[in-house]
């Protein structure tokens, strides 16, 4: 069994009020460790720097409204703490890996 624990991830902490979906930022403070605030800030700064495109636009230099993982900024953020990708599909395999304790690798994990 796994054991959840809600957590906020310091949002509260930091002086963050209301409704948010920074969902991306308090589950990387909660698995990195790492204070809100930190973790917001190199969001927003990689949300307001990343090219605009056709589908997504113009992001505004805020973690609030959620992050675009597929971007290669946030990629490198997260190999930047330290955290490793592990694929749980390739392509005509199937699902073969579920949130079971005894299917994920060890240790602190962030899940999308």
């Amino acid at each position: 069994m796994i054991n959840i624990i809600f957590d906020d991830g310091g949002r509260k902490t930091a002086g963050f009020k209301g409704e948010a979906s920074d969902c991306v930022a308090r589950a990387i403070a909660i698995a990195a460790d790492r204070p809100y605030r930190e973790v917001y800030d190199a969001l927003a700064h990689g949300n307001g720097m990343q090219r605009a495109t056709r589908r997504t636009g113009k992001q505004p230099r805020s973690a609030r409204n959620g992050v675009i993982t597929q971007r290669q900024w946030f990629k490198d953020y997260m190999t930047s703490l330290g955290f490793v990708w592990h694929p749980t599909m390739q392509i005509g395999s199937g699902c073969k890996i579920h949130l079971r304790a005894d299917e994920l690798p060890p240790g602190r994990l962030v899940v999308w």
